[in-house]
């Protein structure tokens, strides 16, 4: 898995054809990123997704909204259960294991 940086905490995976990959990678060289495509990717998809958003009409809009809360409530539930997840584990971990 590659290391996330300090501004990003996910990954997302999704399949795509090779010509997408090479664009992508091309698109990189030109902007100087040295053919490394997430960055280009994520500006992409930043974009895209705000223009999709704001491209749905009014009542769509609102349930956007409405599902977005949601999702945003379940992701902090996600994240604190993990968290608690983590630290009854770390419980059960002999203290030398947990020193390096």
């Amino acid at each position: 898995m590659p290391k996330l940086g300090k501004f990003y905490n996910v990954t997302i995976t999704f399949g795509a054809r090779d010509e997408l990959r090479e664009k992508l990678v091309a698109l990189s060289y030109l902007r100087g990123d040295g053919g490394e495509y997430a960055p280009i990717a994520r500006d992409i998809m930043i974009e895209a997704v705000e223009r999709f958003v704001s491209d749905l009409d009014r009542q769509e809009q609102k349930e956007f909204a409405e599902i977005l809360k949601n999702v945003q409530a379940s992701t902090i539930l996600d994240k604190m259960e993990r968290e608690e997840r983590l630290r009854e584990r770390m419980k059960t971990v002999p203290p030398s294991e947990t020193s390096s």
